[in-house]
């Protein structure tokens, strides 16, 4: 079962995943993303996406916002953001969405959260390295929190709360310390927490 597992994933995107975590891990992020989108978006067409409802958009930016809570009192409002960054932070999480929600759903939650989080990592130097390691508990706590929305909520709810998160996170500076790293995946965890609360609340009333 499990190597019927792995075979039916690595046709459904590992080899991209390669490629593009070696692009993007080494600096070529505009082609790391150029491969995601090849390897997810032919397999949308087939998605059934369902109607949209208000509340429920809302309901994802609300926990797409939550991990920045904490760590936005401490930073410094960026003002330098155009239309065209919040464009960038809307398709990179409508990309990443469509690759590591959908096109890797079969290998399950916290597997593809960890290639998630693995994705980000950069190599393009020991301090890079070190710095986005650093933030690898964010993301694969993100990961874990989007896949619940994907597969609780749908497709479309999922990238929601990623835009969000995407959003709030360019909007404002922050010193890159560890301990907001700890924070930052801290309010993550809380936030993937309360939404699995929620849904067990919402399932039993």
């Amino acid at each position: 079962m499990l190597a019927n597992k792995a075979f039916r994933a690595a046709s459904n995107g590992l080899a991209g995943y390669l490629l593009a975590l070696f692009l993007a891990g080494t600096g070529y992020v505009a082609p790391a993303y150029l491969v995601l989108t090849l390897y997810s978006v032919p397999r949308l067409p087939g998605y059934k996406w369902g109607p949209v409802k208000a509340w429920l958009v809302a309901e994802a930016v609300v926990f797409g916002i939550m991990p920045h809570v904490i760590v936005s009192l401490y930073a410094t409002p960026f003002m330098g953001l155009t239309l065209a960054s919040y464009a960038a932070a809307f398709l990179t999480a409508f990309i990443e969405e469509a690759f590591f929600r959908h096109t890797l759903r079969e290998l399950g939650e916290p597997l593809s959260a960890l290639l998630y989080a693995l994705y980000h990592l950069s190599f393009r130097s020991p301090v890079y390295l070190f710095l986005s390691a650093l933030l690898l508990p964010l993301f694969f706590l993100l990961g874990c929190l989007f896949y619940e929305m994907y597969a609780r909520r749908g497709l479309l709810y999922a990238f929601a709360a990623h835009a969000a998160f995407n959003a709030a996170a360019i909007s404002y500076l922050v010193d890159a310390q560890p301990i907001y790293a700890l924070v930052y995946a801290l309010s993550a965890g809380a936030a993937y927490l309360v939404f699995r609360v929620y849904m067990w609340w919402l399932a039993r009333s």
